[in-house]
């Protein structure tokens, strides 16, 4: 019962963090497109749509660890 509960826990964990690199690569993608198309030589074209991969990205590496941690549970 216990190992069942932690192993559904561990899948959805990775089912976020999936989905995570999802949104992140979709979002910046987005905003690259539409700063390039506003505007055509700018700093913002490149620091704006990064801090989403930032965001994203660290979002991910806590699911990672939190993962990681229910596996050292069991142990």
């Amino acid at each position: 019962m216990k190992l069942e509960f932690i192993q559904a826990v561990i899948e959805r964990m990775a089912r976020n963090s999936f989905q995570a690199k999802t949104w992140g690569i979709t979002t910046t993608s987005a905003l690259f497109g539409f700063l390039k198309s506003e505007f055509q030589t700018s700093l913002l074209i490149v620091l704006f749509p990064i801090s989403f991969l930032l965001v994203f990205g660290t979002l991910d590496a806590y699911y990672l660890y939190l993962e990681h941690i229910s596996v050292c549970t069991i142990r």
